[in-house]
């Protein structure tokens, strides 16, 4: 008795959930906002590149003695070269960066090839932060997410299995296919370990904006990798 309760209490924990995240989870991709038309003198005046806070990332350089004066042979100064200064990306170039990687986004998205896909949406949020447009840059890191959550649902038949489980009787027959279920997950999970960096970025970034449907969709499909992860423990 003490052996079936323990049963259904285990079933419960985890097959509650799922039809809520069947529901919830819309791991929706947007198409970008429109890009206002324009001469490029226009353009420069609308667009801010230093609009968006880079995640706060960048480290506080370490307190530095104050330097010796240095006496520097001539025959020696031309073996120190100057570090290269920053090259500064023009608006235009960065847009043609942005539509060229969206480009080859979609293009290896069509061929299967997730990897490319990937870098190339990388590739273009940053660029979207770089023109001052963070509500573009939150889609693309969030459609790195919606993509590799859409390829591990197509490996593992997510959906049909969890549909399933959330249908039958407690029985031997349910607990050997949810051990199968969680060994299948956690042999593609992977996929979605590695766009969590991004959709925390697309968080981060969201959090600076009014609240929309991004905000929610962006939220699902973090809800959903969760989930996924505890899930399998």
């Amino acid at each position: 008795m003490k052996s079936d309760i323990k049963i259904k209490s285990i079933m419960y924990n985890f097959i509650k959930p799922v039809i809520a995240i069947l529901i919830f989870c819309s791991c929706s991709s947007e198409k970008d906002p429109q890009i206002p038309s324009g001469s490029e003198k226009d353009k420069t005046s609308y667009y801010r590149v230093d609009t968006v806070k880079e995640l706060k990332t960048k480290s506080t350089p370490p307190d530095t003695q104050k330097s010796k004066d240095i006496t520097v042979d001539r025959n020696d100064s031309n073996q120190m070269n100057p570090e290269p200064e920053e090259k500064i990306t023009s608006i235009a170039e960065l847009w043609h960066t942005y539509k060229s990687s969206k480009r080859i986004a979609e293009e290896s998205l069509e061929k299967g090839d997730l990897s490319n896909t990937v870098k190339n949406l990388a590739i273009a949020g940053n660029c979207a932060l770089k023109l001052g447009r963070p509500e573009i840059a939150a889609w693309q890191f969030n459609n790195i997410g919606h993509y590799s959550i859409e390829e591990f649902k197509k490996l593992t038949d997510c959906d049909n299995r969890l549909r399933t489980l959330a249908q039958m009787e407690i029985d031997s027959v349910k607990i050997k296919l949810l051990a199968e279920t969680k060994n299948i997950f956690r042999k593609h999970i992977d996929l979605l370990l590695n766009s969590q960096k991004h959709l925390q970025r697309a968080q981060i970034i969201d959090d600076e904006l009014a609240e929309s449907r991004r905000t929610e969709v962006i939220e699902s499909n973090v809800e959903f990798i969760s989930w996924v992860q505890e899930f399998v423990k």
